[in-house]
């Protein structure tokens, strides 16, 4: 597997799809050598997570796969909602296999060290887009309390994140979709040493400023499954908003949810406001003085579910003096939670 995500770009950079044969010519050349070595030697490539970013990094992936020159494709590093259905579409009619990855170091801005809530969620998702299989990477060895008995405290990184048999039991466990699960909306940054669109999550919605003419602030978020008869709830985590004057309006699927909690004293060691959020990973990644925010939640009905694209939506209302205030009301976490299906 040829990690083009490792260090991007690989290619002039504002001249990458010119030279997309560059690149197609050297796996042509890498699948020959494999066939040539008489063994059987699958050949892949971890790439960006959509066809956009693809072609703006340089990768001709449908002539990959229309030659064979790749055996499967890995869609994304550290996202959550790679476009698998892009993926699955080109390689329609081939032998080439589309897996998902899940980087455990380098991860989406925020998106460090979740609960299994969350795993279970992104894996049941790329299970109902038809992912051939998945991808753990940078996953930990063994649980920390056993690193420590094997390396000195300074060889062991505070965040390291989960370990593989943890992760492997989540994504083993054929019972998954009867337990909590969380399904988010993607953010933006998680690599800083890239220049090129793979591994930046840059095509992810969040964060993303409400406006403050009452317009809603629509957000797009997967969820593959049929969870009817169950219970849900719904999240948002807040910057910038005032309890003294900010009032809120939020829908799932163009219905308002009228009842609804305020906890304007939330904290969230992952979001670094009011400071600008930094280019950050694993090694960096907890805030070590969160400031006040708010959190929104709300409990609803899993029948307002759809099965694939869910639109949270929130509005401001009443905020009467935005015009002395600057700084706009942004949206750092917008999440649905299918709670535990029970006995």
């Amino acid at each position: 597997c040829i990690d083009f995500l490792r260090h991007l770009p690989c290619l002039p950079v504002g001249k990458q799809w010119e030279h997309r044969e560059c690149v197609t010519e050297f796996m042509s050349k890498l699948k020959g050598n494999m066939k040539n070595l008489n063994r059987q030697i699958l050949v892949g490539a971890k790439l960006p997570e959509n066809g956009e970013a693809c072609h703006a990094d340089g990768f001709d992936v449908e002539k990959w796969a229309k030659n064979s020159l790749v055996d499967f494709v890995i869609g994304g590093s550290r996202t959550v909602n790679p476009d698998l259905d892009w993926y699955k579409e080109i390689t329609k009619g081939t032998n080439t296999l589309v897996y998902a990855c899940w980087d455990a170091w380098h991860l989406a801005d925020a998106q460090h060290n979740q609960t299994r809530d969350f795993y279970r969620g992104m894996l049941s998702n790329w299970k109902g887009k038809g992912a051939d299989g998945i991808v753990a990477f940078n996953f930990a060895p063994a649980p920390q309390e056993e690193l420590e008995k094997l390396l000195a405290p300074e060889e062991i990184l505070n965040c390291l994140g989960r370990d593989y048999s943890d992760f492997y039991s989540i994504l083993s466990d054929e019972n998954s979709e009867d337990k909590d699960l969380k399904y988010v909306a993607e953010r933006r940054g998680g690599y800083p040493f890239l220049t090129g669109y793979g591994g930046n999550n840059a095509f992810a919605p969040l964060p993303a400023p409400v406006p403050n003419d009452e317009a809603p602030l629509e957000i797009k978020i997967d969820v593959c499954g049929d969870f009817k008869g169950r219970e849900a709830e719904v999240r948002f985590v807040i910057t910038n908003a005032k309890s003294s004057c900010d009032k809120f309006k939020i829908l799932l699927n163009e219905v308002e949810i009228e009842d609804f909690s305020e906890n304007y004293s939330y904290t969230d060691s992952q979001i670094f406001w009011p400071e600008p959020q930094p280019e950050i990973y694993t090694a960096n990644c907890l805030n070590s003085s969160p400031a006040p925010i708010l959190e929104i939640k709300a409990k609803v009905n899993a029948d307002l579910l759809k099965n694939g694209l869910n639109t949270l939506s929130i509005a401001v209302i009443d905020r009467t003096n935005y015009f002395l205030d600057s700084d706009a009301i942004n949206v750092e976490r917008a999440e649905i939670i299918v709670n535990s299906k029970g006995d």
